[in-house]
Parts: C-alpha cells; sequence; structure tokens
C-alpha cells in the first residue's frame, strides 16, 4: 500500500475522515496501475476519479465551513484551490500525452495530502466538534 491511513490523520469528522481514506485508497490504486504496467486507459481513469473525488470532497469541507462560518474558510479554500489547480494542470498534460504518469506525481500528492490534513484540516477539528459536528 503507498498510503497507509494513520490515526493521526483524522479530523474528528466522521464525514471527512472517510472521505480522506478514500482519497487514500484512490492514490493506492493510481499507484497500483503504474507498478502492474497498466494501460493508459485504465490510468486514465483512475486519473479522473480522483481529480472528481478530490474536487466533491473539498466542495464538502467548503461548505461546511461557510455554513458554520470556520474562520480560517478562505485560507483553507486558497491551499484547496492551489492544489486543484496543479493537479488540474497535470490531468490536462497527461490526457494530452506529454507527460506520464510517474510515482514522482503520486508521492506531490501523499505529501500534500500529508501535509494538509494533519496541519490544515486537523485546525477545524476542535471547531467542528464544538459546533456538534463529528
Amino acid at each position: 500500500m503507498y498510503v497507509e491511513w494513520k490515526d493521526e490523520y483524522s479530523v474528528g469528522v466522521a464525514k471527512f475522515d472517510a472521505s480522506h481514506k478514500k482519497l487514500c485508497a484512490v492514490i493506492n490504486e493510481l499507484h497500483a496501475n503504474i507498478l502492474q504496467g497498466k494501460g493508459r486507459d485504465t490510468q486514465k481513469t483512475a486519473l479522473k476519479g480522483l481529480v472528481e473525488y478530490a474536487m466533491n470532497h473539498f466542495g464538502d469541507e467548503e461548505q461546511l465551513m461557510k455554513e458554520y462560518g470556520y474562520p480560517d474558510r478562505l485560507s483553507h479554500k486558497s491551499e484547496h484551490d492551489e492544489f486543484r489547480d496543479r493537479l488540474l494542470e497535470f490531468v490536462e498534460a497527461y490526457l494530452q500525452g506529454s507527460i506520464p504518469l510517474t510515482v514522482d506525481l503520486l508521492a506531490y500528492l501523499v505529501e500534500w495530502l500529508d501535509k494538509h490534513m494533519i496541519g490544515t484540516d486537523k485546525k477545524y477539528q476542535e471547531f467542528f466538534n464544538s459546533r456538534g459536528v463529528a
């Protein structure tokens, strides 16, 4: 497994923990596709799944932050936007055939996800939990 879920990733909001676990699983699927030499169509499908799932997850987080008035919402959204832009740039280049799907990309995804969950996402745990969101 490329990304193993750790308890320290938990953000205390069950919906988001489940979503983060799914993101880890999708990254693991991409990693397996690369190692097994799966064809471009399989990799493309998995990559599109990652993009779709990440965008939905970010939207869910941002909606809840807006709904509850999370004070660091704009800064958090900015991190999401930066990641979205970088991921979409990569996907576009990959789909055009100008770059391959590599373990280096996955290393970036894992590093970003790790830092984001442990650093940025953890910050909203107390806020949401104190408002009954668990």
